[in-house]
């Protein structure tokens, strides 16, 4: 008489090898409407952003503008061929800000396509931090001081300034083309040629308006001097002259952002061709053509004066090409082989140096201390080490 279960078993003819069987067939029935939910909540959520490409070149090349803001914070004062120069003229500090400008539009070339809530979050955060920074609301080791003055604090600044380049950068992004290889020098400019074309208007905007503009009173038209500018007459006109750098003008101020434009322009293309991992002749006609730039813009400095304050033409077109030249010497391997590990930490944590280094004359204190010789020696070799 045949034995009953009284659970349901599987019949005992079976052998082990089927029972096997089922439970594979199961399994993979299972992990098969697991995949399939997954699918459906991924489509419902909508397309995922692909990843942002990070590129060492670019990282380093942040890096090593952030080291000679550093160089310039420590020394500038000492060294006047470090500092700025004083109104016309270019020193070694003059191509920091061209340099995180040009850094700023690569950058956006690499990243996702961010959101406009995302846009506006971002720059509104790098506005209010630039101005807390600079109105002295973080404490002041120099001075002992803490808090914000509404009376006297600056409203154009370095993170200001850079917050409009990166929303400008946004949205030049959508002016890309699709028509060429992006691998290769000529691909790259035919993709952004609107994008250039932009950035060439904006310099023959801010200079037509620089030599038409309005004027302070008693100053002849086209005047570039720090009391008789157009720049510095709309900016006292909007901020007023207690919330410039200095009262007569504002290096960061509203009619010097238009130039920085084909900074950013610069920066997108290059960005973008570097990211295609071009071959080492695509890196060398990007250097060559950087030095071409900048050979244009010094001659150009014969015409119109070189001005960092006033973002010149001349300014513009000469640090547009050591920009795209250093980016194309780095992005040929040297980033990887010399100075990827310090340069590429430093660019990757950009803004939290910035902060400390223009919250109080931290490194200037630290490093007044530190010399070997004389307290310049002592300050350059900390730096460099």
């Amino acid at each position: 008489m045949p034995h009953k279960s009284c659970c349901c078993l599987p019949d005992s003819s079976y052998s082990f090898q089927d029972l096997v069987n089922v439970m594979a067939q199961d399994q993979a029935q299972s992990s098969s409407q697991s995949n399939t939910m997954r699918l459906l909540l991924q489509a419902s959520a909508g397309p995922t952003a692909p990843a942002p490409v990070r590129v060492v070149a670019v990282d380093v090349m942040r890096g090593i503008v952030m080291s000679l803001m550093l160089i310039v914070d420590v020394c500038g004062k000492v060294v006047p061929s470090i500092g700025h120069a004083p109104w016309h003229g270019f020193h070694l500090a003059d191509i920091v800000m061209p340099g995180f400008i040009f850094v700023v539009g690569a950058s956006v070339s690499l990243a996702s396509r961010p959101s406009i809530t995302r846009v506006i979050s971002r720059c509104t955060k790098l506005i209010l931090l630039g101005i807390l920074i600079q109105g002295r609301w973080i404490p002041q080791i120099g001075s002992l001081s803490f808090g914000l003055d509404l009376y006297s604090f600056r409203a154009p600044g370095i993170l200001q300034r850079i917050a409009v380049c990166y929303a400008a950068g946004v949205f030049l992004r959508k002016l890309v083309l699709d028509v060429g290889d992006n691998a290769t020098l000529t691909g790259a400019i035919k993709n952004h040629s609107r994008v250039l074309a932009v950035g060439l208007g904006c310099i023959v905007l801010h200079w037509a308006i620089m030599l038409l503009g309005p004027q302070p009173e008693g100053c002849p038209l086209g005047s570039l001097t720090p009391e008789c500018n157009t720049a510095g007459y709309i900016d006292r006109l909007v901020f007023g002259d207690h919330h410039m750098y200095n009262p007569m003008w504002d290096p960061e101020g509203l009619l010097s952002t238009l130039p920085t434009l084909a900074t950013v322009s610069l920066g997108l293309t290059c960005g973008q061709l570097v990211k295609a991992q071009p071959s080492p002749r695509e890196t060398t006609q990007l250097v060559f053509c950087g030095i071409l730039l900048a050979v244009l813009g010094a001659g150009l400095g014969t015409f119109i004066p070189v001005n960092k304050a006033l973002w010149t033409p001349s300014y513009c077109i000469l640090t547009g090409g050591i920009c795209v030249s250093a980016l194309g010497i780095l992005s040929g391997g040297i980033a990887e082989k010399l100075v990827s590990v310090p340069f590429k930490w430093l660019g990757m944590n950009a803004i939290l140096f910035f902060c400390l280094s223009d919250c109080s004359g931290l490194f200037s204190c630290l490093l007044g201390s530190v010399y070997w010789a004389d307290p310049i020696t002592g300050n350059v070799l900390y730096v460099v080490s």
